[in-house]
């Protein structure tokens, strides 16, 4: 909880500045652990009234190397590294409810699969239809009392042949060789440059780099 007010006070502040900083906003997150354990020594003033004290500005070397404590950083990280979303409410949340209602009723989807019990009847229809073979006929006759037309009856049996022969002519898989030698589109100069200023990822590459150094 200390780290999570930390972030949101530090958001807050950033915010209501004049000209707001995504550099700022990156060094006040990052800092929001160390204020929790108890390491005021890079804390603001405007955030923390213990900084200058020296009697207990650090943590134990043994919690440092420890699992736990690379974890939190790597989460701490990764919430700065969206310094430039939190300064300006920048969310996919609207777009991602809007696509999800959208899914609902286009593309072929006529049923709502958000309804209660859908999910259960969509599984039990799933393993029905894995284990036995016409599972459509035999719905259909159980159901209306009526065996079902040809074509039915015509599509799920080519289904079934083709179910017997893929089992039977199995072919392997050819290995695709490339002749061409060249780099990948991922790799190289042509690669994704990433989503922030580069004096950001230089402070985050430099900040992973020593929490990588171990304690002499």
């Amino acid at each position: 909880m200390t780290m999570r007010s930390r972030i949101k006070k530090a958001i807050k502040k950033n915010k209501n500045d004049p000209y707001p900083e995504e550099q700022y906003l990156f060094d006040d997150i990052l800092q929001a652990h160390h204020h929790a354990f108890g390491n005021h020594l890079e804390c603001k003033k405007h955030f923390c009234d213990k900084t200058g004290n020296v009697e207990q500005n650090d943590i134990p070397s043994d919690f440092k190397l420890s699992s736990l404590w690379q974890r939190i950083c790597i989460m701490i990280l990764g919430i700065a590294s969206h310094a430039r979303s939190l300064l300006h409410d920048v969310d996919s949340n609207v777009v991602e409810r809007y696509h999800s209602i959208i899914a609902k009723y286009v593309g072929g989807k006529r049923v709502n699969f958000s309804l209660k019990n859908s999910y259960e009847t969509r599984c039990i229809a799933s393993a029905g239809s894995f284990n036995k073979e016409n599972s459509l006929s035999k719905l259909h006759k159980k159901m209306t009392n009526k065996s079902p037309r040809g074509k039915l009856k015509m599509w799920e049996e080519r289904k079934r042949k083709q179910k017997v022969l893929s089992k039977r002519y199995t072919k392997k898989k050819r290995r695709l060789v490339f002749s061409q030698k060249c780099s990948d589109k991922d790799y190289g100069q042509s690669c994704e440059k990433p989503d922030m200023p580069v004096e950001v990822l230089d402070k985050m590459k430099n900040d992973f780099m020593k929490s990588l150094k171990k304690d002499g």
